[in-house]
C-alpha cells in the first residue's frame, strides 16, 4: 500500500516512514504543509494519506484531509493530536488516530485503514481509533 504522509515535525515523519515499510507500506512522500500535500496527493496518487492537523501553514490539516479525500480521492487517516477538530463523517475520511499512540497502536490502525482501502475484511475497529466507520 503506497502511504503519503502529511506531517510538518520532521522526526515523526521519518517514524512514521519506518513504521509504514515495517508493515510493507510504501511511503511515497512527506509534506509539511497543506499545499505541498494537497499537490502531492494529485501527483503520486496513493493509496492512503495520514494527515496531521496542525501543519507548518497552521491548523489547516483537517480541512486539507477532506480535500483529499474528496478530489484526488485519496482515503484520509488522520493521526493528530487535535482529533476533535476534523470531520470524521467526510466523505475519504476513515477516522483518526490520536497522539500519543504505540507503535503496535499504530500497525492496527494502519492495517484497519489498508482492509478498508483494499476492500479486505476490516475486523473490530482497533482500539483508539475514531471513525463513524463500522469494523
Amino acid at each position: 500500500m503506497r502511504v503519503l504522509i502529511v506531517e510538518d515535525e520532521a522526526l515523526l515523519a521519518l517514524e512514521y516512514e519506518l513504521l509504514l515499510e515495517e508493515l510493507d507500506c510504501d511511503p511515497v512522500g512527506v509534506a509539511g504543509d497543506s499545499v505541498a500535500a494537497l499537490a502531492m496527493a494529485r501527483a503520486l496518487a496513493p493509496d492512503l494519506a495520514i494527515v496531521d492537523v496542525n501543519l507548518q501553514d497552521g491548523m489547516t490539516g483537517a480541512d486539507l484531509g477532506v480535500a483529499i479525500g474528496r478530489d484526488p480521492g485519496v482515503p484520509v487517516l488522520f493521526v493528530t493530536s487535535e482529533a476533535s477538530h476534523v470531520d470524521l463523517e467526510a466523505a475519504g475520511v476513515l477516522g483518526a488516530l490520536p497522539k500519543p499512540f504505540t507503535s503496535s497502536g499504530f500497525a492496527a490502525a494502519i492495517g484497519w485503514a489498508r482492509a478498508h482501502v483494499t476492500g479486505g475484511a476490516t475486523g473490530p475497529k482497533p482500539v483508539g481509533v475514531l471513525s463513524h466507520l463500522v469494523g
